[in-house]
Parts: structure tokens; C-alpha cells; sequence
């Protein structure tokens, strides 16, 4: 039987789950890496407050009942961009391998798309994250460009491709 991939809006109590997944060392390429479970406490508290402001879309990924990621899409506040947004999600080494990211993105997408008058939705990675870039290749998304030296995780920069799919 194949499980069904739900996303929910984060709360506070998701932090310790989040905490244990983001302390994996092997998530090389990406930059966020609470340093207790009060900071990710904290850095839920401000997801919350954004997604009143109806800037910042923070998502928790559910698999079988069970905390395994986070996905976000976030609104450019330029008012000229305002129908544009950039998309990531993280999913547990544990849960690598069997669609629950390109499912994540899907949802998320949908809702961007939906929901929130989203124009554009734009996926920046790292260029070795090779399992970001296909998720954006199953997911539809055209790759654009390289950007160079463009995300700095653990005070090395990285190139990234950019891409994105319009509606």
C-alpha cells in the first residue's frame, strides 16, 4: 500500500522533530541547522507570524502519520514581484528515496498556485544537490541558470541552478 504524503501548517510542537531531522550531518547542502531546540522554537514562532503577514508559507511533511520534513514557498515582498515565490523542502535521511519530497513540492505547488495567486515558483540549489534538481525535473520545473556564488551554507559558497515553472 502506498502512502499518502499531507502537508499541515507548522506549530510549535513540531520543533523537537524538526530539530532531530536538521542535526543529520549529512544535509550538506542546506544551511539550516538549529542550534538547540528552543532556536527552532523560535524560528517556528517567526514561520507563524509570516504566514499571517501572507509572506512565508511553512508546511510540515507527513508521511504515515509521522513528522519527516518541512517545505516552505516564499513570497518576494518586492511589489513588483509579489507573484513570485521560491520553494525548498527537506525530508529525513530516513524517508530518502521514495517520492516523498517530489509529492511535497507537488502539494505545495498546488497551493502556491491555487491559493495564493503564485505566478512563479522558483527552486534554487545548490549544483551537486543532485536529488534537489531532480525533484524539480520530475516536478516540471525548467531549469534557467547557474547563479554564481550564490548561497553560502557553512561559510562555503556555492554555485546554485535556479529553476522555476510558471503558470
Amino acid at each position: 500500500m502506498t502512502q499518502k504524503v499531507e502537508l499541515r501548517n507548522i506549530k510549535i510542537s513540531d520543533a523537537k522533530s524538526l530539530f532531530n531531522i536538521l542535526q543529520n550531518p549529512t544535509f550538506e547542502y542546506f544551511a539550516s541547522a538549529p542550534e538547540s531546540i528552543a532556536a527552532e522554537k523560535e524560528f517556528i514562532r517567526k514561520m507563524i507570524e509570516m504566514r499571517k503577514a501572507g509572506n512565508h508559507f511553512e508546511k510540515v511533511i507527513m508521511y504515515n502519520g509521522e513528522v519527516v520534513g518541512c517545505c516552505r514557498a516564499s513570497r518576494y515582498l518586492s511589489p513588483a514581484r509579489r507573484h513570485v515565490c521560491s520553494l525548498g523542502c527537506y525530508v529525513d535521511q530516513m524517508h530518502w528515496g521514495i517520492g516523498i519530497a517530489t509529492q511535497a513540492t507537488t502539494l505545495l505547488e498546488s497551493i502556491c498556485f491555487n491559493e495564493l495567486g503564485i505566478k512563479r515558483i522558483e527552486i534554487i540549489m545548490a549544483i551537486k544537490n543532485t536529488a534537489s534538481w531532480k525533484v524539480a525535473q520530475k516536478c516540471g520545473y525548467i531549469r534557467e541558470g547557474k547563479l554564481k556564488s550564490y548561497l553560502n551554507f557553512r561559510d562555503n559558497f556555492h554555485d546554485c541552478y535556479i529553476y522555476a515553472k510558471v503558470k
